[in-house]
């Protein structure tokens, strides 16, 4: 093969490498930028032991209140929620724009990104998160899944939370639905 041709292909190569490079997202392995969240989230099964639990849950129109003693296992069933609204799954390092103003930090997923959970905010007082927001979207072939989910704390452990959302599945009406907890003592 004649010198040309090697450099050539090299330099393709080279240009191939380096422009797939710009466009490649931090390595997962990266440290989360929110690490704060993942300890918060994760704490709650144990701040939240063998306290109650007010739960009322609405379905187009018909609503439901139930007062639940709870235990480790049922807060974490109750609480799986937090594992989808937790911007520091591997999926997301790197994927979010971050704004920041006073007291209120506003994550919004990058326009060319992908993942169902699109924002998350918290807002934090005298050094404690205080509140925390998201939205989950989730648009797929068959259906549509939205959840806005909210959550209030006090002392870092939450106090009540609340999802609103609707499910729109092909073929079939739209659900709309709310499940809101309040925790007793």
């Amino acid at each position: 093969m004649s010198e040309f041709k090697k450099l050539t292909i090299s330099s393709i190569t080279a240009i191939l490498i380096f422009a797939g490079c710009e466009r490649m997202k931090p390595d997962v392995s990266q440290v989360p930028s929110y690490a704060e969240i993942d300890t918060l989230l994760t704490s709650q099964f144990d701040l939240l032991y063998k306290k109650s639990l007010i739960k009322e849950v609405w379905l187009d129109g018909q609503s439901e209140s139930q007062d639940l003693e709870m235990d480790s296992l049922g807060w974490r069933a109750e609480l799986s929620f937090l594992k989808e609204i937790n911007p520091n799954q591997p999926e997301y390092v790197g994927a979010f724009d971050k704004e920041e103003s006073k007291n209120i930090i506003v994550l919004v997923l990058g326009e060319k990104e992908s993942g169902s959970l699109s924002t998350f905010s918290f807002s934090r007082e005298k050094g404690d998160i205080t509140s925390i927001e998201a939205t989950i979207h989730e648009d797929k072939d068959v259906y549509v899944h939205h959840r806005d989910i909210s959550l209030t704390l006090t002392g870092g452990r939450i106090r009540e939370y609340q999802i609103d959302g609707y499910q729109k599945i092909m073929l079939k009406d739209t659900i709309r639905f709310r499940i809101r907890g309040s925790v007793v003592n």
